[in-house]
């Protein structure tokens, strides 16, 4: 049973020290309610906007059934990855790799690009400038 959210889910973030050195703890409750706790290293992490960026993917699933789901801006890279995980359990192993080779390049092109912002001119002329063969570019991304 998923709970629907009336309010928007970002969660907290918080430094702590520890026997082992200093982390960040993500705390958040997840899609059906429930307290969760997320731990990040802070030589990994050193600050609170790279741990912020880290949980964005997870802040978009926990509030994709809720009404501020808008809240959370959608990057290429997340749109990749969400897409991918989608459908990745029908497809064959190497089907699989190739999908995740092209979503690397889309990653790699668009990396901090709203999904939003996106127009189909932009895309074209991304493509073009592939240093692929044309038939590599019309039929994929794989050299």
């Amino acid at each position: 049973m998923q709970v629907k959210s009336t309010r928007y889910k970002k969660g907290s973030i918080e430094r702590r020290d520890n026997a082992k050195g200093s982390v960040w703890r993500y705390r958040f409750n997840d899609a059906e309610g429930k307290p969760k706790v997320l731990t990040f290293d802070v030589a990994e992490y050193p600050t609170k906007a790279s741990v912020e960026k880290a949980t964005e993917r997870l802040r978009h699933e926990i509030n994709a059934g809720t009404a501020y789901s808008h809240v959370v801006k959608l990057t290429v890279p997340i749109a990749v990855d969400l897409y991918l995980d989608a459908i990745d359990a029908g497809l064959k192993p190497r089907t699989r790799t190739t999908y995740r080779n092209h979503g690397n390049h889309i990653q790699r092109a668009y990396k901090d690009v709203l999904v939003d912002s996106i127009n189909g001119l932009q895309v074209q002329t991304w493509i073009s400038s592939l240093p692929f063969a044309g038939s590599q570019k019309a039929n994929g991304l794989s050299p």
